[in-house]
């Protein structure tokens, strides 16, 4: 079941910034100069998220102190994604594919879980944009503990 990205947006604060985004990510397209927004919004938008995510998950932790790995993941992505179990793990999985699979495998941590939802909502709700433009991988791995 495909998640609809946009649907994370549920405050009318949050549909009115995903608006403006757009707005922004569409004349990007036609204004290069602009790409430097465009990177810095993309940076804000994983810090928020990789904060967010990093809430719910020692949520978890303290409601289930032995919940570990990719049950802990799969348990954040409901919480975060209002989703169900399938739907979880099958993001969980992709986090894997995406980003634990290459250069060299590895167990998926909870950074791969975060990456892969930031990169999923951008690309998601900014469907005109060609990639993104910053590091996000090196925002979230700034703000996420390696040890999750």
């Amino acid at each position: 079941m495909p998640m609809d990205f946009n649907r994370i947006a549920r405050g009318t604060a949050d549909k009115v910034i995903v608006r403006s985004d757009n707005a922004l990510w569409r004349l990007a397209e036609y204004l290069p100069f602009l790409g430097g927004l465009v990177a810095r919004r993309e940076c804000q938008l994983a810090r928020e998220e990789a904060a967010r995510m990093l809430g719910i998950c020692r949520a978890a932790q303290g409601d289930t102190p032995g919940l570990h790995g990719e049950a802990l993941y799969e348990r954040v992505m409901m919480n975060r994604l209002a989703c169900d179990e399938p739907t979880a793990r099958e993001l969980v999985r992709l986090a894997d594919q995406s980003f634990a699979q290459w250069p060299e495998e590895r167990d998926v941590n909870f950074r791969d879980v975060v990456n892969y939802l930031v990169a999923k909502q951008i690309m998601s709700a900014h469907s005109r944009a060609d990639g993104i433009r910053a590091d996000v991988i090196k925002v979230v791995n700034a703000a996420v503990p390696n040890d999750l």
